[in-house]
């Protein structure tokens, strides 16, 4: 049995795109150069076998292979993966694809550009009910890329943080799973700049 874990994700975001995700919860190295070989198949067979189609996130110790403009197929996902010459493989199933509203970035705080002290609440409004449960992310990224917030399923529209001074962007997400690792659509707001003095 492989020493390392990961848990994969396949979904479709913003009704259009093929996101295929691993998530490393407790592993301890550089991905990026820890993962020596890795393939995903699809319901029609192999996708990819290639490292240099794969983004890696060391901060949130995250892999992702995307396709644009393309939705996920129905049906099973494999995802092998080998680290330090031990392989892994598990699967995911894409069930359903469906579009879900953005969240109206009118309605964020703070708003476009706008400038803040370092205890902050971040709030937003919800989406016109899609029939379904949805669930929300919010997503914190320093000027230099790095995420500072990665936190999901929130229920009540807003966030508290304490942040240190310097520029940075947020988004919204919206999703139709309670956990990460069921969701199978999810549609990302508008980036939007802010300053914390």
């Amino acid at each position: 049995m492989a020493n390392f874990n990961f848990t994969p994700n396949v979904k479709c975001v913003n009704g259009t795109d093929t996101w295929i995700e691993a998530y490393f919860p407790n592993y301890v190295g550089t991905l990026g150069t820890d993962v020596t070989a890795f393939s995903i198949t699809g319901p029609s067979g192999l996708i990819t076998n290639n490292k240099n189609d794969i983004e890696f996130f060391e901060d949130m110790n995250y892999i992702l292979y995307r396709e644009e403009l393309s939705e996920p197929e129905f049906g099973t996902y494999e995802i092998s993966i080998t680290i330090g010459g031990e392989t892994l493989t598990l699967t995911d199933e894409q069930i359903i694809n469906r579009t879900l509203p953005v969240v109206n970035n009118l309605t964020l705080s703070p708003g476009i550009d706008e400038t803040s002290t370092t205890d902050i609440i971040f709030t937003w409004d919800a989406i016109p009910d899609p029939g379904f449960p949805v669930y929300y992310g919010i997503q914190i990224v320093s000027d230099s890329g790095e995420y500072i917030v990665n936190v999901r399923y929130i229920g009540d529209f807003q966030y508290a943080v304490n942040l240190l001074p310097g520029n940075y962007s947020w988004q919204i997400i919206v999703m139709d799973g309670i956990d990460w690792s069921n969701t199978n659509n999810r549609t990302h707001g508008n980036w939007e700049n802010f300053t914390i003095v």
